[in-house]
């Protein structure tokens, strides 16, 4: 541990980690292919993930123009894409908005407006709660495991994310902010 001042109050720090969580998830890619993600009967290896990691990254910055500082939502269950999601949203330097997965239609609304988000990475189900409010907003949505047809204008990751992408970069710095969450209390 060692001492750091953090606007403008000193506070502890671990020494040695990386200056933000996007080189965590850049790091993870030397492990290969040992499995990173287990969720039922599927296994994503660390390679198979940070892929996806740059894919997504690439997909938020060259097709929704989601720049440093933006918001971004995540709203879906406990899938493997929503940890890719949160690390290929902080590796652009974005902000990640951690939604409710149980929330009502009225809550997402909420959380959309008042976070600025611009883009909402969910599922089929949180989809369905916030199309209205994002379809009002403007917030571009990229669905995850749909099951059914998505309406025009709203993108699947299946068919988007543009495997092979190289990881667009960005300059994040350790103050930089990382995410929004929204507590119950």
């Amino acid at each position: 541990m060692a001492k750091a001042t953090v606007n403008g109050v000193e506070v502890d720090v671990f020494k040695n980690a990386p200056p933000h969580l996007g080189l965590v998830f850049a790091a993870a890619r030397q492990h290969g292919d040992k499995p990173f993600l287990v969720y039922e009967g599927e296994t994503w290896t660390f390679t198979q993930a940070v892929d996806r990691l740059d894919a997504l990254a690439s997909l938020l910055v060259n097709t929704y123009g989601v720049k440093k500082g933006d918001r971004v939502a995540i709203a879906m269950r406990n899938y493997p894409e929503w940890v890719v999601s949160f690390g290929a949203i902080l590796s652009i330097g974005a902000v990640s908005v951690s939604m409710n997965s149980w929330w009502t239609a009225d809550e997402m609304d909420y959380a959309l407006e008042d976070s600025g988000s611009t883009v909402m990475i969910c599922d089929e189900q949180r989809y369905e709660a916030g199309a209205a409010a994002a379809a009002r907003l403007g917030v571009k949505c990229l669905v995850v495991r749909e099951t059914k047809p998505l309406p025009a204008g709203v993108d699947s990751w299946d068919k988007v994310l543009p495997m092979g992408a190289k990881h667009p970069g960005a300059q994040i710095g350790p103050d930089d902010d990382a995410t929004i969450l929204y507590t119950s209390g």
